[in-house]
């Protein structure tokens, strides 16, 4: 099953990118008439190959499949904002 599975989710992906999983669960019941857990399908689609022309990241290196792009880095903390100098708080 996991087979079919793996053959099976990257066309539904292409179609339907943005379903949920329990979405994609329903679409392979129906599509193959075999039951999924969400747990199985999760691993299933975090563990496909990268999309071509993003084998590599930024850097040159070779993209680990099921790793995202990381998120851009979060703000820093606020530069008008102090900190106590510790002690008694009022």
């Amino acid at each position: 099953m996991r087979r079919r599975l793996l053959a099976w989710l990257p066309a539904r992906l292409d179609a339907a990118a943005d379903a949920t999983l329990a979405e994609h669960v329903a679409a392979f019941l129906a599509a193959s008439g075999e039951p999924v857990s969400l747990a199985s399908m999760s691993p299933a689609i975090a563990g496909l190959p990268p999309e071509p022309g993003t084998e590599l990241t930024p850097g040159g290196r070779r993209r680990r499949a099921g790793r995202p792009l990381k998120q851009k880095a979060r703000a820093p903390p606020s530069a008008t904002r102090t900190r106590g100098l510790g002690g008694a708080s009022r």
